[in-house]
């Protein structure tokens, strides 16, 4: 009688062993931390030009940019880190650190203070896009003087940050032919190492 029990259990424990209907699919925890580095790629998304007298847009090719900003096409930084979990972007200038708090949108990432796009993440392929923009206005001044003001800066440069906001009003305001106002939008391409 003993052995027919072992007999049983055995058989049972046998059974159940080989068989296996559980389906489960392996589950792969999404990334949350990043390290970039510039993969020698930039984009030149928009470029803009108005002259006085009259306040006349130009659409310039990209040959004119060094006219403005001679560095335009070095990265503004060589390494980024972004923490997902924590929020934070982490920019790597020399032996510098600047650090942000940000907020992501989708694939879109914010500087949280201020709420400035700049960048898109690309977790598929662990990729980011970074946007820098510059501006360049020169208004001619009654007394023939110039006032004249330059800005580098994360993010894109839209007509509503410059007209309105700044020195003129709208490009209708530019009544010298010495006016001028140019911004460049380019996106700089990180690759995760």
């Amino acid at each position: 009688m003993k052995t027919i029990i072992n007999l049983v259990f055995l058989t049972l424990a046998m059974s159940s062993c080989s068989r296996n209907d559980d389906q489960t699919e392996t589950i792969v925890p999404e990334k949350t931390s990043y390290n970039f580095i510039y993969d020698n790629s930039y984009k030149v998304n928009e470029i803009v030009l108005y002259k006085g007298p009259l306040g006349v847009k130009e659409i310039p090719q990209e040959s004119i940019i060094p006219n403005y900003w001679n560095s335009y096409s070095e990265p503004p930084y060589n390494k980024i880190e972004l923490n997902l979990k924590n929020k934070s972007l982490q920019f790597h200038l020399g032996k510098n650190l600047i650090n942000y708090q940000v907020e992501l949108s989708n694939d879109s990432i914010y500087i949280y203070t201020d709420k400035v796009f700049v960048g898109i993440l690309d977790k598929k392929n662990e990729k980011l896009e970074l946007y820098k923009s510059f501006y360049y206005i020169i208004k001619e001044l009654d007394d023939s003087s110039f006032f004249t003001k330059k800005t580098t800066e994360l993010g894109i440069t839209k007509y509503k940050d410059i007209f309105g906001n700044n020195t003129f009003e709208s490009p209708s305001a530019m009544t010298k032919k010495n006016d001028e106002v140019f911004w460049a939008n380019l996106s700089f391409t990180y690759k995760s190492h």
